[in-house]
């Protein structure tokens, strides 16, 4: 990128270096820059969707446990009611 031929602006922090040393980048730097912050946004929703799920599906295995004599029945998908 702009700030050095062999250099490439990967985090925040070079971006504002080169932001307060009042070195530009190109057009093409900054939509790589925005594409790139835009798959970051992505993956951490679908991680915390992946979290979520995960839960859920510990949540019903700990309910289906055999010997649970406090057990309500709750429907796939559905969500427990707390006591």
């Amino acid at each position: 990128m702009t700030s050095a031929p062999d250099q490439e602006v990967t985090t925040s922090a070079e971006l504002a270096r080169l932001r307060a040393e009042g070195k530009p980048i190109t057009l093409q730097e900054l939509e790589e820059l925005e594409a790139r912050a835009t798959t970051l946004e992505r993956m951490a929703r679908v991680e915390d969707r992946l979290r979520h799920l995960e839960s859920r599906k510990r949540t019903s295995e700990t309910l289906d446990e055999p010997g649970d004599r406090n057990r309500a029945s709750v429907a796939p998908g559905a969500l427990p009611l707390l006591a």
